[in-house]
């Protein structure tokens, strides 16, 4: 049975946390609201495009990569790349390069799928074959792949670790993983744009979230590297 996964690809609700940086303070603590706010309506529109073009099935994610190229506008593209100047990540994405990297990310996903890393539950989320912490742990620390990334749960305390690696990484410190294991999505995709402006403005993120409760906080975060932040 084909079932849309209905995402959050690429919305962003940022809001930065009391830690104050040289690397990234743009928009202060709680960033610009109203700026924000226009950006998520648009990026809402690029992202009903992209779904439109993409299924997950139980054994397979299918990708109309074709129609895809022909349906997003480079207006798309300008929104997606506000987005990321926002976030402070340090690229900027052509049609080409922005579709390659969806392409990419689908292909490793239906590989881990083939393999039996990931199974597909009903509502199209994907979980490592072994993750019994998904089944446990409810809404505390565990991370589920996507068509469109991964999505991490992470619990107060975890939360703030999370925080601790980014800010080492922001600072140049070598960190165990590096990139590549701070976000989980694996060698090959867009880690090398990833600069220290965007580790403070991601590390802000969680705190300014994590402060917000004592739930922890949720961050979606795509192949792109444009993410989502908010609590559990």
């Amino acid at each position: 049975m084909k079932t849309k996964f209905i995402s959050m690809l690429l919305i962003v609700a940022l809001s930065f946390s009391v830690f104050s940086t040289t690397g990234f303070a743009k928009n202060g603590n709680n960033g610009n609201e109203q700026e924000i706010e226009a950006l998520n309506q648009k990026v809402e529109l690029v992202n009903e495009t992209v779904e439109s073009n993409v299924d997950v099935k139980s054994n397979s994610i299918s990708f109309d990569e074709k129609n895809l190229r022909k349906s997003i506008k480079n207006k798309d593209i300008e929104v997606i790349n506000q987005l990321a100047k926002e976030q402070g990540l340090d690229i900027v994405y052509t049609k080409k390069s922005y579709i390659d990297e969806i392409k990419k990310g689908i292909e490793e996903t239906n590989r881990q799928i083939q393999d039996g890393e990931l199974i597909a539950l009903s509502d199209g989320t994907l979980i490592e074959n072994n993750d019994e912490n998904f089944y446990l742990q409810g809404g505390s620390t565990y991370t589920t792949s996507h068509w469109w990334g991964k999505r991490h749960y992470k619990s107060t305390w975890a939360a703030n670790k999370w925080s601790y690696q980014g800010k080492q990484l922001a600072l140049g410190h070598v960190v165990a993983g590096g990139a590549v294991g701070f976000f989980s999505l694996g060698a090959g995709f867009a880690i090398g744009a990833v600069a220290s402006s965007y580790y403070f403005a991601f590390t802000n993120s969680i705190d300014y979230y994590n402060g917000l409760s004592n739930k922890g906080i949720v961050a979606d975060v795509t192949w792109a590297l444009v993410y989502k932040m908010r609590t559990q």
